[in-house]
C-alpha cells in the first residue's frame, strides 16, 4: 500500500500548515500558491512525492546492502524484490511528473514572471519541507537533490550545487573571490584563492570528466 492509499485527508494535518507558516512572507501572499494549496492537487502530488521518496531510500538500502563493502567480482546481481523495487520507482516517478505538470498547466502565470517565480519557489520550500518531516535527519540533503533534480533544470538545481562538492560549477570563481582577486592581484590573498581554485578545478575533472563539455 502507498501513502496515496492512506486517503487524502490526511494531508490537513499540522506538517503542511507548520511548512506553511515556515516560508517566506512573500510566499504565504502569493495567491496562486494559497490556492495551490488549498486544492486536491496539492494533496495528489504531496503523496505522489512521498511514495517517491519512500521508494527511492528503500530501493538505495537494498542496493547498499549488496554492494557497499564487497569487491566487484563478489557483487551478486540484483534479486527480484530489488528489481521490482526498482520498477516501483519508476512508477512513482511518473506520477510525480504528472501531478507536477497539472501543477505548471493550472498555476504558472508566465506572463507574470515575478509572480511565478515566487510561486516555484514557494512551491519547491514548502515540499521540501513535508517531505524532509517525513523521513530522518540524514536523508535531508538526499532529498533536496532528488527534488531539485525532478522539478528544476541541471543549470536551475541549487540544491545539488550546493550539496555536491565535485560539481562542475565549483570550478569556476564566486563574486567574493573575483572580487578579491581583481583588489588583491598577485599578493598573498591573490595567490591564496587562485591556488584554491586551481585544487577545486582539478579535482572536479578528475571526478567528473563530463564537466569539460559542460
Amino acid at each position: 500500500m502507498t501513502i496515496a492509499d492512506g486517503g487524502r485527508g490526511v494531508w490537513r494535518c499540522a506538517t503542511p500548515a507548520v511548512a506553511l507558516e515556515s516560508l517566506p512572507g512573500r510566499g504565504k501572499q502569493s495567491p496562486a500558491f494559497k490556492q495551490f494549496f488549498e486544492s486536491n492537487l496539492c494533496d495528489d502530488f504531496l503523496c505522489a512525492a512521498l511514495d517517491h521518496f519512500a521508494a527511492l531510500l528503500r530501493l538505495e538500502d537494498m542496493v547498499n546492502a549488496r554492494t557497499v563493502g564487497k569487491k566487484p567480482q563478489d557483487v551478486q546481481p540484483p534479486s527480484n524484490e530489488e528489481r521490482q523495487a526498482a520498477a516501483l520507482l519508476d512508477q512513482t516517478v511518473k506520477e510525480v511528473a504528472t501531478y507536477y505538470c497539472y501543477t505548471i498547466m493550472q498555476f504558472s502565470r508566465y506572463e507574470a514572471a515575478q509572480q511565478d517565480r515566487i510561486f516555484f519557489e514557494s512551491f519547491y520550500e514548502f515540499t521540501a519541507s513535508v517531505v524532509c518531516a517525513a523521513f530522518p535527519a540524514q536523508h535531508r540533503y538526499k532529498i533536496e537533490d532528488e527534488l531539485g533534480r525532478l522539478t528544476r533544470t541541471g543549470t536551475f538545481n541549487l540544491s545539488k550545487r550546493k550539496n555536491d562538492s565535485n560539481h562542475h560549477t565549483k570550478m569556476y570563481f564566486t563574486s567574493r573571490e573575483l572580487y578579491v582577486l581583481r583588489h588583491a592581484g598577485d599578493g598573498f590573498m591573490g595567490k591564496r584563492i587562485l591556488t584554491g581554485f586551481l585544487r577545486r578545478a582539478f579535482c572536479c575533472l578528475s571526478a567528473a570528466p563530463e564537466a569539460r563539455n559542460n
